[in-house]
């Protein structure tokens, strides 16, 4: 059984959109996110991969975002790992 808050409900990558279930309150709650490629929900932070080999952090309670730089993507421990970091 999970007894995390957040729940990844679905992701819609023609739409690139994700919904988590915020168990506590049972509500669902929708985010947009431009070129979406994966998303992964641990604990009260989503991260997100996009098409553009970026990765964003969200914070669920405070719905706050930041791309994350390539240290702090090395440093994650994230089930999917496939990050491809472009340097330019």
């Amino acid at each position: 059984m999970n007894n995390s808050r957040w729940t990844l409900e679905s992701v819609n990558h023609k739409e690139h959109t994700f919904c988590v279930i915020d168990c506590l309150a049972n509500k669902l709650r929708t985010f947009h996110i431009p070129h979406l490629e994966h998303v992964d929900v641990i604990g009260d932070k989503v991260y997100i991969t996009t098409l553009l080999a970026k990765v964003m952090s969200l914070c669920l309670h405070t719905n706050s975002r930041k791309f994350l730089s390539v240290n702090e993507i090395s440093a994650l421990k994230l089930p999917y790992k496939q990050v491809t970091i472009m340097h330019l």
